[in-house]
């Protein structure tokens, strides 16, 4: 719809309203009422993805609310935010009233604001990029819930095109949480936060208050126990019995208050890596700044607990639970690691070796640390985020002018791992506090003031509205937003518009029901602006009251975000994002995260006949499997090659439609498993073998049972492991069974050569197949049930932390090379064992501040100027200066660390600047000893085809 709202008076009780801003850059702002409103609102926007930021915002009431977030298992489904107003919103009824808000894929970022109240957040899964802020109040949220049945029409009563994705784990069916990147904001108030699940980056903040952080980590069903024993850290027994329900990172900052992070383990035995920033294991990466407690509690099983640190800033308590567990402390890990996901690629590790050709040389067999690269693996699709100088950092300028050298403007690049089957848009969001940058100015948009006015319970009487101290006329309760062409003072935008201090053509005013939205334009279009005071008159009805909200800030900045576009002619080309400090935005906070996320269209299909469940052995738990026939040649495009090497495998499919009760299903894809066999000959042989194994002679007439037995015998097949079935003469159809599947090294091969009287004899891989990793909780229908192929349309992208210097809170800015500094005893002279590190002020000094570089009286560091003073002519350039090992105390340290600090120590400046901190890794001459040093801090690389 377009133009005014004014007439929809009636709007929250069963009225339908549908949006489309269509192409370029839409902002959609709805209010929520509340009490017993019933409403629906399609937010459908048709404009192409990447063809501006397209955003929603929903805003809720002051009373306690209770909003549930779902998208249904299609990509291109419906997702809504719904404001539950039963009165009892946990346990609705079907006929209890919803404020339901209807999105799909084209929006870029959504906001949901909860108001004050002690508002309630459930979250089973998302189609967009959101932040949801909590407001005031001791509000809650939950990230994926746990059910005791999948959600379909049948189980759960849930509409057909509201199926959502559900995964079986021991506890029951675990909703996705998350599928693109989130943010929550507690905001002021004692704040629980509880993550059952998130398939993408989820960011939460405490802000001000006590608040509680509980992250739980949940095993696959069929899952059993790997019987290692707790001292093996060998990692080879059993290391794939347990599954896990891996989630991608989940970042926390507890802000002010006493706050406290849990995190709880399942029934078998798990392993945890500790560390003084974050939790790894079981599925679960937890990284948290700003607390107060850590508790982590293994739950059931024998789990195992590697503590490699802990934060001096909080306390730390590790828990056992039941089961026979293991403490270990500064000791080793697991050699295949743990079960956690960073979003970065698989884990490729480097061992080192040292020998030596002199006999006793003290170099001999020493230990040489390792690197666990991060590898981006072109077998499944990838995005790679790759910082620049090994982290990001920027410093708040003067708002015109940006450089990369003062640090005013930092970036990132993007690439992907494989070149895509279709056109793939990343999108990139940054935070409040940071935009984007064209290589002009920011990409920004500067924000008219809204104010909300919600009349509640007021059927009779007048009110009045005072605007920086001039008050309108009375306006009757059920005053319209404007009455005409010309609204007339009896109108709410009339009245404020007759206001000196307001004026004609300066406000607007749209009306949903009770509620008056009043956007300051024109003159008073993008600038902070008094608050509206609204009064009750006298002859109001008793119950009655009224507010003003302000839910959008005027004169304060909303970044934009970015579509980079790769397809197979660019997907190798790192592009570039470039950022800066926003000095619009309502604050600049000291760290920020860009959120990304990327949208491609899926491949899809319809179910045919032959799909099924599998079980090879009903006496063995866990080998169960289920196939998938497709037809039209579904996944020709996406077979075992050279270029993709093991075709699917590794990609999600789900059931999306078509099918009630199967709807919702996801599997993962074990590889295609079906060859086609034509012979056409009347006489003659062929050779087949297996993968790199021997090769067979076979008759052009053998029999479908002969080829079967003789493929079951070659290496890498196996008997009980092939079925060959034959519906006409000289067309075979070859079936991998059990876990085997093709890929491009190991497929049949196949050589027609001495066939004799025919052409056209082959072998292929059948298009129309696959095989998924479990079997089928409701098995498809045939010809009705729709399947998605996640490709790229399932890779989740990783953000991206920034730390911030505001000139808010003035700090010394301190760069070091490649995001660490590393240094050796020895000789000074020798560049290898000093490095660098680039110093400045983020804000102009009242007089000249010196700063100065210690170690902090641990005497292992030197410096070519330990002390830098800066001007109000150069406090915005940086300083370079050399770091180095102290001279040689003859004291056997080996590999050891050191604080570096710099800092103001002038007295007329002391305590206005925030102090830098760091650690420098420090090498002894003392002992024999490798350095190993990675460019930037981290070693990255992308398996190229």
């Amino acid at each position: 719809m377009s133009g005014s709202t004014s007439a929809l008076r009636s709007n929250g009780i069963h009225a339908v309203v549908n949006l489309d801003g269509e192409g370029g850059a839409d902002s959609y702002d709805i209010n929520l009422i509340g009490g017993r409103t019933a409403s629906l609102v399609n937010v459908f926007d048709t404009g192409d993805k990447g063809d501006g930021n397209d955003a929603l915002t929903t805003i809720g009431t002051d009373y306690p609310d209770v909003f549930l977030m779902r998208s249904s298992t299609g990509t291109n489904g419906l997702a809504f935010i719904a404001l539950i107003n039963g009165p009892t919103p946990l346990t609705p009824a079907a006929t209890d009233p919803v404020e339901r808000v209807n999105y799909n894929s084209n929006l870029e970022s959504i906001t949901v604001n909860g108001g004050n109240g002690d508002d309630q957040f459930y979250i089973d899964d998302t189609r967009s990029s959101i932040t949801v802020n909590g407001g005031q109040g001791n509000d809650s949220f939950q990230v994926g819930q746990l059910y005791r049945s999948r959600r379909t029409p049948t189980l759960a009563g849930i509409a057909p095109e509201d199926v959502f994705a559900t995964i079986d784990t021991t506890q029951g069916w675990l909703s996705n949480g998350v599928s693109f990147p989130m943010t929550i904001n507690g905001g002021i108030g004692d704040d629980s936060f509880i993550v059952f699940h998130n398939l993408d980056t989820l960011n939460l903040n405490g802000d001000a208050g006590n608040d509680n952080f509980l992250v739980q980590a949940f095993a696959l069903a069929g899952s059993q126990e790997d019987h290692r024993a707790l001292t093996d850290l060998s990692g080879g027994a059993g290391a794939d019995l347990i599954k896990y329900a891996v989630n991608a990172p989940v970042n926390i900052d507890g802000g002010d208050g006493f706050d406290t992070v849990v995190v709880i383990g399942t029934e078998f035995n798990d392993d945890f890596v500790i560390t003084p920033n974050g939790v790894f294991g079981a599925g679960l990466s937890v990284n948290f700044v700003h607390i107060e407690a850590l508790d982590v509690d293994g739950g059931a099983g024998n789990d195992r607990f590697f503590i490699l640190g802990t934060n001096p800033n909080w306390t730390t308590t590790v828990t056992g639970g039941l089961g026979s567990d293991l403490f270990s402390v500064q000791g080793p890990t697991p050699g295949n690691g743990v079960i956690s996901k960073d979003l970065l690629g698989h884990s490729g590790i480097i061992t080192h070796g040292v020998e030596s050709s002199i006999i006793g040389s003290i170099y001999s067999g020493i230990n040489v640390q390792g690197i666990s690269a991060h590898v981006g693996d072109n077998d499944t699709p990838g995005v790679v985020v790759i910082p620049t100088d090994g982290s990001n950092q920027v410093v708040q300028g003067n708002g015109t002018t940006f450089s990369e050298t003062d640090q005013t403007l930092d970036k990132f690049y993007v690439v992907l791992t494989r070149a895509p089957e279709v056109a793939v848009n990343v999108t990139v969001t940054p935070p409040p506090g940071l935009a984007l940058y064209n290589g002009s100015v920011l990409l920004r948009a500067i924000n008219s003031e809204t104010q909300v006015l919600k009349l509640r319970n007021l059927f009779a009487g007048h009110f009045t509205l005072t605007f920086d101290g001039a008050t309108t006329g009375a306006l009757a309760f059920d005053a319209p937003a404007c009455d005409g062409v010309t609204c007339s003072t009896a109108s709410v935008q009339g009245a404020l518009e007759a206001l000196f201090n307001v004026g004609g053509g300066n406000v607007h005013v749209e009306q949903t029901g009770a509620v008056y939205t009043i956007t300051f334009k024109g003159a008073l279009a993008h600038v902070n602006v008094a608050q509206l005071v609204v009064t009750l008159q006298g002859d109001a009805n008793s119950h009655a009251s009224a507010t003003v909200q302000t839910t959008v800030l005027g004169g304060v900045s909303t970044p934009t975000a970015t579509t980079l576009a790769f397809n197979s002619a660019n997907w190798w080309m790192p592009q570039p994002v470039v950022f800066g400090v926003d000095d619009k935005a309502a604050t600049v906070p000291t760290s920020a995260d860009f959120l990304n996320a990327i949208a491609v269209t899926p491949l899809s299909g319809v179910v045919a006949a032959g799909t099924q469940s599998v079980d090879p052995n009903p006496n063995t738990a866990g080998d169960e499997y289920a196939t998938l026939i497709s037809s039209g040649h579904a996944f020709a495009g996406y077979l075992p090659s050279s270029s993709l090497p093991e075709g699917l495998r590794g990609a999600s499919l789900k059931i999306t439609a078509g099918d009630e009760d199967a709807a919702g299903q996801v599997a993962m894809v074990l590889g295609s498993y079906v060859e086609n066999l034509t012979i056409n000959a009347t006489s003659g042989t062929f050779n087949i073998g297996f993968g790199a194994s021997a090769t067979l002679t076979e008759a052009y007439n053998v029999t479908a049972t002969a080829l079967q037995n003789a493929l079951a015998g070659l290496p890498g097949a196996g008997a009980g492991n092939v079925l060959v079935t034959s519906a006409s003469a000289g067309h075979y159809v070859i079936t991998l069974l059990g876990t085997l599947y093709l890929s491009n090294a190991q497929q049949f091969r196949f050589d027609g050569t001495l066939l004799v009287g025919g052409s056209g004899s082959s072998l292929t891989i059948d298009d129309n197949s696959l095989k998924l990793n479990q079997a089928w909780a409701v098995q498809p229908t045939p010809t009705k049930a729709i399947f998605e192929v996640g490709l790229y349309t399932d890779v989740k992208v990783p953000g991206v932390k920034v730390r911030i210097f505001p000139a808010a809170k003035p700090s010394v800015v301190v760069v070091e090379s490649g995001g660490a500094t590393n240094v050796a005893v020895g000789d000074p002279g020798v560049g290898t064992n000093n490095d660098d590190v680039k110093v400045r002020l983020s804000a102009a000094p009242a007089s000249d501040v010196t700063v100065t570089l210690d170690d902090g009286g641990a005497n292992l560091l030197a410096f070519d100027y330990p002390q830098l003073t800066f001007t109000a002519s150069n406090w915005n350039i940086f300083q370079t200066v050399s770091v180095r090992a102290a001279a040689d105390d003859q004291v056997v340290r080996g590999f050891h660390k050191s604080d570096l600090r710099a800092r103001v120590t002038d007295l007329a400046n002391s305590g206005r600047y925030a102090d830098y901190t760091t650690t420098v890794s420090v090498a002894d001459d003392n002992v024999p000893g490798v350095r190993v040093i990675e460019t930037d801090g981290s070693t990255n690389v992308i398996e190229f085809t």
